[in-house]
């Protein structure tokens, strides 16, 4: 009985060894790859250049410093004008008015121009200019149709205003508005061309002809026939 338990004992034993000999050498290896995982990470910082400033553009002005170039060339030629109404009362008596306004030397021997409604119906027409001497004028001409005179008077070596181009007159152009009335000195204000070629029909005549510069420059009473000019003076 000893020997039969041995020997089923041995031969478990050796079944076993054998079963596990063939799962030692048999049985292929099993390879456990790890791959890396990859992790998203969220920041609560933004990036910087997100922030950054927009490059900044440099503005040039195009406002002049001053007008002082301008308005020493042209004041000298703007004059003031008083102009005599005679007026009949009775056969023997006038009763005399008087209007003013500015008007602008375009010629070094005396012809000045200005607003035909500053002289029209003058019976007498006097001019001080900037240096105060003073001058009986005559109308040499004169067009209500745009309101323009043109008076000449007995003197020479006149400072005088050159005309500019006004077709290249741009709009947003800076100019200032000259003036001489009631004998003061000369009146200078300055401003941008806000419009060209208006035609706002403060004409009375019907044939009348507008075309005129629209400026924001302040004209002040008396400046009526006064010039308009550029920073060039013109």
């Amino acid at each position: 009985m000893k020997n039969v338990a041995l020997l089923i004992f041995v031969s478990l034993f050796s079944s076993l060894l054998t079963v596990g000999l063939f799962k030692y050498f048999d049985e292929p290896d099993k390879i456990i790859i790890r791959e890396p995982v990859q992790v998203e990470r969220t920041s609560s910082m933004v990036s910087e250049e997100h922030f950054t400033d927009p490059p900044r553009r440099s503005i040039i002005s195009s406002t002049p410093t001053d007008f002082v170039t301008a308005a020493g060339k042209a004041t000298p030629a703007v004059v003031f004008i008083r102009t005599l109404h005679a007026n009949k009362k009775g056969y023997w008596n006038y009763k005399y008015t008087a209007s003013s306004g500015s008007g602008v030397i375009v010629s070094s021997d005396g012809y000045v121009v200005t607003n035909y409604h500053v002289v029209s119906d003058g019976s007498e027409i006097h001019l001080t200019l900037d240096d105060k001497r003073e001058y009986e004028a005559e109308l040499v001409g004169s067009d209500p149709s745009t309101d323009i005179a043109l008076l000449k008077i007995d003197a020479h070596d006149l400072p005088f205003v050159e005309f500019g181009n006004s077709d290249s007159l741009q709009i947003g152009e800076w100019v200032i508005a000259i003036g001489n009335p009631f004998r003061l000195e000369s009146t200078v204000t300055a401003g941008i061309v806000s419009a060209k070629g208006r035609n706002i029909s403060i004409l009375e005549n019907e044939s009348s002809v507008e075309s005129f510069i629209q400026t924001d420059a302040v004209v002040n009473q008396g400046n009526s026939g006064g010039a308009l000019v550029n920073t060039q003076g013109e």
